[in-house]
């Protein structure tokens, strides 16, 4: 490290550097370490400014140079170890900070701490909130349980969370904005495209649950919430809307908003992304009519036969990867839509793409087993159920593969299993059927498109491998908007981390590795890292974050923390 000298307007600044190697160029470039202000201020403090911090620097030289030297540690066997001392922290999360940080959320929040009376640090919570939905997904208390995890002042209680949950809806519009803007200067939003999915979510409270028939589909009169994120071309989210307590389809409600949205952001070219709610007529209608595309998907099995053959159909398919492969058609759709005017026929041209996905196939017959087993089972014992009970509309679960209609007078033997069924179902394993009005735009960009906001949907969904971040018992309609609000921060960190890693990655496989990178205490204040891969190695070399050191001090760790939350390219 050295001093260096900088003539400004309004004088000599002083400043300690150092040189580093770029990961990426491969050439030397200099970060600033300190900043110490103008000479002629400095002249009040000390008689040789410039000769002072020299001294400064050459010490600072030589204890990092000490830091990279042996060291030794006496352990004593006969140390115990207290009940509840846990001597694991999580180091993976710096790259989580980094993103945070670089969206200047640290600020935003400490900004508006001082307009809040509550006693615990805003920003604290909330780093704790979207850190632990991340990594240890779950509830509120059970986040809360996991925050010594984590290398961060969590001075605050768990009452303090929940006071703030009351606050945190309030502040949901000026945090949107704020995203917007230091996602277009440190992330480069691409809006020449702008995508939109919707969605919908069930949430349960103590007035509205109940408990479902054994052997039926759960049918819950919970609360729902219909939620509308807005995309950039790359999948990067811009912002979202929410309209809670929806009826049978609050989808035009949901993509209204977020098309004045994105009017207002300048994006054109919007394109709406769903199926069910989205993939009927009227809404597809609506769409065109307005001048706005849309993509949805429908399965196969539900498509007509000339779409069935078509899929089938070996001739035409092109290798998406290893395991998928892809074919197009433009066609002729008819629709019948109900308009002011009455219902009548419309015509357009569509683009029907056929997505074949090896792993996706597995999945479904690993499905199939089990639902086979399920429907063995009901079959086996029929007294469990009420005669009549079943219909063909209300088949499902274990009997999704059995014909659903009713045997009377057949003793004990009220379903059986159609094989042709079964047989009929299997030929269209791994298929699916994604159907648009953007007809001009390439298929492998449609594709990335729709799975990567399938992706988005997932993250709002109640599944293991992602955030945990379904709303159970929730009481106050303030408390479902917060909880949206840091899921919706937990996905853009997300995202992002997957856009710097060239999406190489699925999502789970990056956090199972950042849930690994822990340190583990030697002893007061040593520790040793116990993971690292080949995921961890490709996130340090873009995010100039290194991983691969494994022993290290308590000073050095808190360091590099430091140092991704002040700049992302100055780590040590």
């Amino acid at each position: 490290m050295f001093l260096i000298t900088e003539k400004r307007k309004n004088g000599t600044n002083l400043c300690i550097v150092e040189s580093y190697r770029d990961p990426v160029t491969k050439k030397t470039k200099k970060r600033r370490i300190k900043n110490l202000g103008y000479l002629e201020d400095l002249k009040e403090q000390y008689d040789d400014p410039i000769a002072h911090f020299k001294e400064i620097a050459r010490q600072m030289t030589k204890e990092q140079q000490s830091a990279f030297s042996p060291m030794e540690i006496e352990l004593d066997p006969s140390e115990t170890l207290e009940p509840g001392v846990d001597l694991i922290k999580n180091y993976g999360y710096i790259v989580l900070s980094s993103i945070y940080h670089k969206l200047k959320l640290d600020s935003f929040f400490n900004n508006h701490q001082r307009n809040i009376e509550i006693s615990g640090n805003l920003n604290n919570m909330m780093k704790l909130l979207v850190y632990g939905s991340i990594l240890y997904p779950g509830s509120i208390s059970q986040i809360y349980r996991n925050k010594d995890q984590f290398f961060e002042q969590m001075d605050f209680e768990l009452d303090d969370i929940y006071i703030a949950f009351r606050y945190f809806p309030a502040l949901k519009n000026g945090l949107l904005n704020w995203l917007e803007e230091n996602m277009k200067s440190g992330y480069k939003l691409d809006t020449s495209i702008g995508y939109c999915v919707v969605s919908r979510h069930y949430f349960e409270d103590k007035q509205t649950h109940r408990q479902g028939k054994i052997g039926i589909k759960d049918y819950y009169k919970d609360p729902t919430v219909e939620i509308g994120v807005l995309t950039d071309r790359n999948g990067l989210p811009i912002t979202y809307d929410l309209v809670p307590q929806g009826d049978s389809n609050d989808v035009p409600q949901v993509r209204n908003k977020i098309v004045k949205r994105a009017k207002y952001l300048g994006i054109d070219n919007l394109v709406l992304i769903g199926d069910n709610g989205v993939n009927n007529p009227d809404t597809l209608y609506t769409n065109v009519h307005k001048g706005q595309k849309y993509m949805v998907a429908q399965s196969i099995r539900s498509a007509a036969d000339s779409v069935k053959r078509y899929a089938l159909d070996y001739k035409g398919y092109i290798a998406l990867s290893p395991r998928a492969r892809y074919k197009s058609r433009i066609i002729d759709r008819t629709l019948r839509v109900k308009t002011s005017e009455g219902s009548k026929t419309v015509k357009y041209k569509e683009k029907e793409i056929i997505l074949y996905n090896e792993t996706y196939a597995r999945c479904i017959k690993s499905q199939r087993e089990d639902m086979l087993l399920k429907a063995k089972d009901l079959i086996a014992s029929p007294d469990r159920f009420i005669p009549g009970e079943y219909t063909q509309s209300r088949k499902s679960g274990g009997l999704q593969y059995s014909p659903g209609r009713i045997f009377k007078n057949q003793g004990t033997q009220p379903f059986i299993i159609d094989d042709e069924i079964l047989s009929e179902e299997e030929r269209y394993d791994g298929y699916y059927l994604f159907r648009t009005s953007q007809i001009e735009q390439s298929d492998e960009e449609l594709i990335s498109a729709y799975t990567g906001l399938w992706e988005i949907e997932k993250s709002f969904s109640y599944i293991d491998n992602t955030y945990h971040i379904k709303p159970r018992f929730i009481k106050r309609n303030e408390h479902m908007q917060a909880h949206y609000l840091i899921s919706y921060l937990a996905l853009v960190l997300t995202r992002i981390l997957q856009r710097q890693t060239g999406n190489k990655y699925p999502l789970e496989k990056i956090l199972r590795s950042l849930r690994k990178c822990n340190c583990v205490q030697i002893d007061g204040n040593n520790y040793v890292q116990s993971y690292n891969d080949d995921i961890l190695i490709d996130i340090g070399d873009s995010m100039n974050i290194n991983f691969s050191k494994r022993f290290g001090t308590l000073a050095e760790i808190k360091e590099n923390l430091g140092y991704v939350k002040k700049t992302v390219s100055a780590h040590k």
